[in-house]
Order: structure tokens, then sequence, then C-alpha cells
């Protein structure tokens, strides 16, 4: 999906953050007309768009998870939106002066990439809100999972080398930290107890 091949009458670059983003906005010309972080919030980026003038591209270097608002909010505003894929952008910043990597910089590579090489620029798909709060539940849900296999693998690696296994799976009884940390990494084992289990028992219930 290509982006608009219409100039716009001005350009918006965000270079996108987790709890802010910075914004570059250039007229046609290449002026640049501001340069500024803004906070990832409703409010604050409803400002932003409402401050820009009219006709304005919005370019975002990620629009999903934490670009996500940034595009509804651009488009609520009736901003059209375009994206800079990360090849596109690294190369690009070959191009412009300065080495050092900053957001500041690299939102007016994004400006500037999409004002002279619009042919760089993908186009956002629209997607309803409740795909996009699908999206993000399953995104939290990888997190989470992610989250539960870590901290099993820390307990199993804490009870080898804490403690040595005795024949047919019997070991040293653990104590109540140790019995206390496996209680809350395996809440699902259920009201089995813990404590008194050698560990091979506590490593046979993860």
């Amino acid at each position: 999906m290509k982006a608009p091949s219409t100039r716009p009458a001005a350009v918006l670059g965000l270079d996108v953050g987790k709890s802010s983003h910075w914004a570059c906005l250039i007229d046609r010309d290449g002026e640049v007309l501001a340069s500024a972080p803004v906070r990832n919030r409703e409010a604050e980026l409803d400002a932003l768009f409402a401050s820009a003038p009219a006709g304005t591209l919005v370019v975002v270097d990620q629009f999903r998870n934490i670009g996500s608002l940034a595009v509804r909010r651009a488009r609520a505003a009736g901003l059209g939106v375009a994206y800079l894929p990360g090849l596109a952008a690294s190369r690009a910043a070959g191009l412009f002066a300065g080495e050092a990597k900053t957001d500041e910089r690299d939102a007016a590579v994004i400006a500037r990439t999409a004002l002279g090489v619009p042919d760089s620029l993908s186009g956002v798909p629209g997607r309803g809100e409740a795909l996009e709060a699908a999206r993000a539940l399953s995104s939290q849900r990888d997190h989470v999972v992610a989250c539960a296999t870590r901290d099993k693998n820390r307990l199993r690696a804490v009870l080898l080398e804490s403690c040595l296994a005795g024949p047919r799976g019997r070991g040293r009884p653990v104590g109540p930290a140790v019995a206390g940390a496996a209680r809350r990494v395996r809440r699902g084992v259920g009201d089995r107890p813990l404590r008194g289990r050698g560990p091979a028992g506590l490593l046979a219930l993860i």
C-alpha cells in the first residue's frame, strides 16, 4: 500500500517513542516550522495536529503499538498519514549532516525524506478500533507469557544451583523463601503444598 503521491503543504515527521515523540514540522520548501517533543497522550497529540497547516502529511517511523495513538489522532484531525520504513530511514539518515543519533535529528530525517523522496513512503492501512484493541491485548498476553517463562526458568536455575537432588527425586527440603517464590511463579498448581518438597519435586511442578 503506497502513500498518496500528491505533494503535501507540509510534512510532520514523528520519531515515535514509548512515552513521547519528537515532532519536526517542515513546509514544502523545506523550512522548519517547529521541532519539539510531544508526549504520547491524546490531548497533546490533538494540540499538535490542530496547529499543523491544512494539508499536512504526518509521517511516522512506527504505526503499530506505540505509534498507533498518533496515527489515530492524526486521522481524527483530518490529516493524511504515511509510514517511513526503518530501512529507508536508515539509508536516508546517511544523506543528512550530523552523525549523532538523536530523536530531534531522526524526526528531521523522517520529515525531509518524506518531502524529498515521497516514493520511499508506505501507506498506513486503516484498522478498526476492535482490531486495534485485539492487537494490544495480544501484545500484552505475549508479554505476560514471556515474563512467566523467564520466571520459571529462573526458578529452575535457583533450585538446581542451591539443592542437590537425592535418589528417587528426594532432596533437601526447600526453605520458606524458595517455597514462596515457587508458589508465586506456579499459581497454576493449585493448593498442592510446596514446602518440604525436594528440588526434583518442585521442578516436576514447573
